[in-house]
């Protein structure tokens, strides 16, 4: 895409009134197959994990770590315990390893205990079915309204059903934005789209404007398409997203 082009369209992408259709996949994160994926659960409410493909035949994880887990067919719930020491309650925050089999299929995920709200991840089918399901909804779409639905679908805090997530524990590094230090939060691969994309969290050193130019460099991927900050004006110490759209795969 042209340089007038991609500025074009990162202006079109930064109004919050640009909202992401109601309907669509349901959210989470989704693990597919033989593919080691990092996952943020919650160490207080009741995660809840869905097989796409079938039903849950077995699955293994770290009993010693203070984990609960119950399935049910296409269900499994994942809770971990709170120890209580007097009037005080200690979360666990150490990550843990679950080996699944759902619908004949292995799955492998690291969870990672957060205070965040309860958090659904789908164990999804083969890659070739979550490729169609999602030509089915991105084909009609031209390649700005699929920029928008995906970038929505990221900023919402929650990847939709057919975006598969990888998440990335990475320290924070300057000299990448002026003013800035910014770290890579996720990458999000959606097949059948024609499109992939990045979080990362941007976080002020000094009072800053940011301005969707800065992330439309290679130091953030190739072939970038488009990118939208959400709140571009930071004061000393604030942190904001950054959502880059990449044509392919953007690696």
């Amino acid at each position: 895409m042209a340089k007038a082009s991609l500025a074009s369209l990162i202006l079109v992408l930064t109004p919050p009134s640009l909202a992401l259709a109601a309907d669509g996949p349901s959210h989470g994160t989704v693990v597919y197959p033989e593919t080691p994926t990092t996952v943020d659960m919650s160490n207080r409410d009741i995660n809840r994990l869905v097989c796409q493909g079938g039903s849950f035949e077995d699955y293994k994880f770290s009993g010693e770590k203070g984990i609960i887990v119950e399935a049910s067919g296409a269900d499994a719930f994942v809770k971990f315990q709170i120890l209580e020491v007097g009037d005080d309650r200690q979360y666990v925050t150490a990550r843990s390893e679950f080996f699944l089999k759902c619908g004949g299929a292995m799955f492998t995920v690291f969870a990672r205990p957060r205070d965040i709200p309860s958090q659904t991840v789908f164990l999804g089918a083969p890659t070739a079915a979550a490729a169609k399901a999602n030509s089915d909804i991105f084909n009609p779409l031209s390649d700005e309204e699929r920029a928008i639905r995906i970038t929505h679908g990221i900023l919402k805090d929650a990847a939709p059903a057919g975006f598969s997530k990888t998440a990335f524990d990475e320290p924070y590094r300057d000299g990448m934005i002026a003013g800035a230090d910014v770290r890579r939060r996720a990458h999000f691969q959606i097949e059948g789209s024609g499109f992939s994309g990045a979080e990362y969290l941007v976080r002020a050193s000094r009072p800053v404007l940011l301005d969707e130019m800065m992330f439309a460099r290679r130091a953030f991927g190739k072939a970038i398409y488009a990118v939208t900050i959400e709140s571009p004006q930071l004061k000393a110490g604030e942190v904001t997203r950054a959502i880059v759209i990449y044509r392919g795969d953007g690696r």
